[in-house]
């Protein structure tokens, strides 16, 4: 039962966690146009608009008028497109709104709790307010990882951005086919895919997808840059004789018979196998400046005295 100085905290605090577990739950993407969810909102562009339109399309397509059809195609995507990018702003300024005041409210009550838990009177008291803190900073984290992974509202905003930027652009380059080449029927899964580049599920996949690419490029330029030092080593530390000898052998591998191969190999103290010219390649490539197996190789090819 917590003591009297903290009851009048109990129903605020509960009210606090509540809003902590489930304030954000409502506000992860834009609402819909009103000709892709019937049920919702005050459309610009209404459902009776939108079926009147389709209708003149499909009269068009059928009555084979390809360039009327093109034209009714492009004014449904711009008027559907001009309803994604009202509800999208309108989301922006909302879920900025709404996660600002989350942290916001955050942080008072942690800072509440932290103060309430210097002053309180009683080991009991201090007690429960540092294991009530405990929980609504767990609780902050637990929406932070689950709901957001951890990424600032500017940097999520800037990933849908993109992503919408990206599925747009797709549009556009597909504007300049005729009805025949570009339907309706795939516009609108185009834009389909244009509006929920605008949430925050995309921009989530978007920035790990981003960030695998950033890993794989970073560890192949990694292998580039190591790579380059070693030849750049090699060839530093090789005599202008040595480089003489490999180009040589190199010619020779040129014209390389199996015959000839296996010769050489044997010379070179190897035995050959069932691929000698791949096994010999295989040995000059291996060379290093400054080893004996420079010259033994050399004499074997018969380039050295």
């Amino acid at each position: 039962m917590l003591t009297d100085g903290l009851k009048p905290l109990g129903p605020w605090l509960c009210s606090f966690l509540v809003f902590l577990s489930c304030g954000c739950a409502s506000n992860l993407r834009p609402n819909p146009p009103i000709t892709m969810d019937p049920g919702g909102g005050n459309p610009r562009y209404k459902v009776t608009d939108f079926e009147a339109d389709q209708k003149l399309y499909r009269t068009a397509v059928e009555a084979d008028h390809v360039e009327v059809a093109s034209q009714i195609r492009n004014r449904i995507i711009f008027r559907v497109r001009g309803e994604i990018q009202a509800n999208y702003n309108e989301f922006k300024l909302r879920f900025f709104e709404n996660r600002a005041k989350f942290d916001t409210a955050s942080d008072w009550a942690e800072l509440a709790l932290s103060g309430a838990a210097t002053i309180v009177a009683g080991e009991r008291s201090k007690t429960i307010l540092a294991a009530v803190l405990t929980a609504a900073k767990g609780g902050r984290l637990s929406v932070e990882k689950n709901w957001f992974r951890e990424k600032t509202t500017e940097t999520l905003i800037s990933a849908m951005q993109a992503e919408r930027d990206k599925r747009w652009t797709i549009i556009v380059l597909k504007l300049g086919a005729d009805a025949n080449s570009y339907s309706l029927d795939e516009a609108w899964g185009d834009l389909v895919d244009f509006f929920y580049a605008g949430t925050l599920e995309s921009a989530l996949s978007s920035i790990a997808a981003k960030t695998g690419q950033q890993a794989q490029e970073s560890k192949v330029e990694k292998e580039d840059a190591e790579k380059n030092r070693a030849e750049k080593i090699t060839l530093k530390s090789a005599t202008a004789e040595e480089v003489e000898s490999v180009e040589g052998m190199t010619d020779q591998m040129g014209t390389m018979t199996t015959t000839r191969a296996s010769a050489i190999l044997r010379s070179y103290g190897r035995q050959p196998g069932s691929d000698p010219i791949a096994e010999l390649d295989a040995e000059k490539d291996s060379l290093q400046p400054g080893t004996e197996k420079i010259k033994a190789l050399g004499r074997a090819f018969k380039l050295n005295p």
